[in-house]
């Protein structure tokens, strides 16, 4: 029916022609009922389009929301990133730092117990001197007193006794 409209020769040969049989109310509900159909469809295909576009700008704006999130979260994560970077870089200064003391700390400590061996090598030399010492003088003062009750033998005994302490002391105190 649209069709046999739309392939019917122009207006102006139907005029001299006769019309169709068919009552003209019928065929003017027919044509309303097609312009209707055509315009319903036409405002679904529309209103389709209206509600597809709504999907996709709310779909859009979550997307948006999303990768702003996203954005900040990633800038937030490159800040920690670069604060725990820089404390690894001072720990690693620190720790060398302190390595070098430690060294060094170390060193002086061989030092120390080099010179402290020596020094306590030292203290037993002169230790046994001063031991030596002792032993000579108090056989002297042993023949100082026999010599002064008159006792010349117990002199000589108490001289004879000590006189290798004596040579030692003499010999180590140089």
């Amino acid at each position: 029916m649209v069709i046999d409209l739309l392939v019917a020769p122009p207006f102006s040969q139907h005029v001299d022609q006769k019309l169709p049989s068919r009552p003209p109310a019928r065929r003017r509900r027919r044509w309303i009922l097609a312009v209707a159909l055509i315009v319903l469809a036409g405002l679904a295909v529309v209103l389709s389009l209206a509600l597809n576009e709504r999907q996709v700008n709310t779909r859009f704006d979550a997307s948006h929301r999303q990768l702003t999130s996203t954005h900040v979260r990633l800038r937030n994560e490159r800040h920690t990133e670069a604060l725990l970077q820089k404390s690894v870089n001072d720990l690693l200064a620190r720790s060398s730092h302190t390595s070098t003391s430690l060294s060094q700390t170390t060193a002086q400590l061989s030092q120390v117990d080099a010179s402290l061996t020596h020094e306590q090598a030292a203290v037993a030399q002169q230790g046994s001197s001063i031991l030596g010492l002792q032993a000579c003088l108090g056989g002297v003062e042993q023949a100082l007193n026999a010599l002064s009750v008159g006792d010349q033998r117990s002199a000589l005994a108490a001289l004879h006794a000590v006189s290798a302490s004596c040579q030692s002391a003499v010999a180590s105190s140089g």
